[in-house]
């Protein structure tokens, strides 16, 4: 039986992953607990960090200073493998839809993203074939009940549950690569029960519009398209192929217009109690 900690118990991202794992021994840990569990994470066969710290968007970061280079430190004498969560951005930014594999040079664009790439290499420094990197497209996830929360599903949930509409100011037509949140869960469980390290991309490997997704979310007769600035539409996609070589993984379009219908649903009751 494997054994998984994951840190990051309260995380968006976190929420629902244990259920992928089957019968494996799963610890969650605050992020503010994991000194106290060093030696449970030497143990683990994989710990996993959804944490993050809080001025990683906000600034250019020494690699000291971050959970998962702090971490990695920690285990550093252990046999666990350790998976980072990386992201889309550090292929940066561009109006063609470029696709992107993992041999693709990472540069970072902005905080985020320039952290990202640093600590991506510190990391094989410290860890070596122990890594998991994990670069992901972006998520779809399930509609939450809670105002302030600044992510994309955030955004989404709380205009349309106040509003019943969702005002558009960013270009509609861009296409991304987006995931559900389920199938990243399926991926990082099918990578660990392969064994597998290296750098992965995360991702459908398709190019969905933003107003697609957008309409699958709250229907498209609800969405005030404003946006029209083309010079400013940052449109990408991933090779996905190492994933599906590794895992047999992948979705198609159908599975993201099922799980967007889903979510709609979701969003469409919450509407109805306030």
């Amino acid at each position: 039986m494997r054994n998984i900690v994951i840190i990051g118990s309260d995380s968006y991202l976190a929420n629902g992953i244990d259920k992928q794992f089957g019968q494996a021994n799963i610890s969650f840990l605050e992020f503010n607990t994991w000194q106290q569990n060093v030696d449970l994470m030497k143990q683990a066969d994989y710990v996993i960090c959804f944490a993050i710290h809080p001025d990683f968007m906000k600034r250019d970061m020494d690699c000291s200073e971050v959970l998962d280079t702090q971490i990695a430190t920690a285990i550093k004498d252990s046999n666990a493998k350790y998976v980072f969560m990386s992201s889309r951005k550090v292929y940066g930014t561009t109006n063609d839809c470029v696709v992107h594999k993992e041999m693709d040079k990472a540069e970072g664009f902005d905080f985020y993203s320039i952290n990202k790439v640093k600590v991506e290499k510190e990391l094989y420094k410290i860890l070596g074939d122990r890594l998991l990197i994990l670069r992901i497209a972006n998520i779809l996830g399930e509609p939450v009940q809670r105002t302030g929360y600044k992510t994309f599903i955030g955004w989404i949930c709380e205009n349309y549950i106040q509003t019943g509409k969702l005002i558009v100011t960013q270009n509609a037509d861009a296409i991304k690569d987006f995931i559900p949140k389920s199938f990243l869960h399926h991926a990082i469980a099918s990578l660990i029960e392969n064994n597998v390290t290296g750098t992965y991309n995360i991702s459908s490997g398709l190019g969905t519009s933003v107003e697609k997704v957008l309409a699958g979310y709250v229907g498209k007769e609800n969405l005030i398209l404003q946006g029209n600035d083309k010079e400013k539409q940052d449109q990408f996609v991933l090779n996905n192929e190492k994933l599906l070589k590794a895992t047999g993984l992948s979705i198609s379009e159908d599975d993201i217009d099922k799980y967007l219908l889903q979510c709609r649903k979701i969003l469409d009751k919450y509407r109805t109690m306030i």
